[in-house]
């Protein structure tokens, strides 16, 4: 169960501040919005976070350092424009404490980030952590399409078999109102990312954060950037996996 921080230092929940938010909540399982207090309007703050199904609880913090130093979380979620000494200071003490810092992307015109975002994956027997994911991906992108990693993927680079066929893999993910187009991809096209953003044309590539700093990672990065496209990396949620999910099936 990971459990998101985010420290609020505005009092207006409009479009920009809610896709910061949706962003954070899609980080874990559960979102704490600690609101700044200071100015005597606090608990009316802390009832207008409250209101919102995104958000497990919230409470009054002088700051985004007491905030980190007295809540029990697992990601301290910031935007990318919260930069000051307090959220300085409140990343530091994340870190030095063996915890994620998230920094979301933040757009001054209340638009999402990008326009047309890519991610892929196998996405067989779908559970909370694809929709997780999916959803994040969503919140920083107007188009959002996935690829579906075909059979031949399955078998010959994740050396196992799915359980789901592909066509209703496919049909699944289209059928999610976060997702504007599914469609299935071959080992070449989920392999060179490069070739995938020649063929689908996307601003961004959604991937998980274990490939964050590889190699491979590093060198498409620079391919990315010479071509005008970006990479954006997101934690899995912990705790639940397909191969986990198989293993729990085999031993029923």
């Amino acid at each position: 169960m990971k459990r998101v921080l985010f420290f609020a230092d505005f009092t207006i929940i409009d479009t920009k501040t809610l896709s910061l938010l949706k962003g954070a909540r899609a980080a874990g399982d559960e979102l704490v919005v600690a609101v700044k207090s200071g100015d005597g309007h606090e608990a009316l703050y802390v009832d207008l976070f409250s209101s919102l199904d995104i958000v497990t609880r919230a409470l009054a913090m002088p700051s985004a350092e007491a905030a980190v130093s007295s809540i029990q979380y697992d990601i301290f979620a910031r935007s990318a424009a919260q930069s000051g000494n307090d959220f300085m200071n409140a990343c530091s003490i994340t870190e030095a404490s063996g915890k994620e810092v998230l920094v979301l992307p933040y757009s001054k015109s209340g638009l999402k980030p990008y326009r047309i975002g890519y991610t892929c994956g196998v996405f067989d027997l779908f559970h909370i952590g694809h929709l997780n994911l999916l959803e994040r991906c969503k919140t920083m992108c107007d188009y959002l399409m996935v690829g579906v990693c075909d059979d031949d993927y399955v078998r010959q680079i994740k050396k196992t078999k799915p359980i789901i066929e592909l066509e209703d893999r496919v049909r699944i993910l289209n059928a999610l109102e976060i997702v504007d187009e599914a469609f299935p991809v071959n080992i070449e096209e989920t392999q060179d990312k490069v070739l995938a953003l020649s063929k689908f044309n996307f601003d961004v590539l959604f991937s998980g954060d274990d490939w964050k700093g590889s190699e491979r990672y590093l060198k498409t990065e620079e391919q990315f950037a010479a071509l005008g496209a970006s990479i954006e990396y997101f934690p899995y949620t912990a705790g639940i996996s397909t191969s986990d999910i198989k293993v729990k099936m085999d031993d029923l």
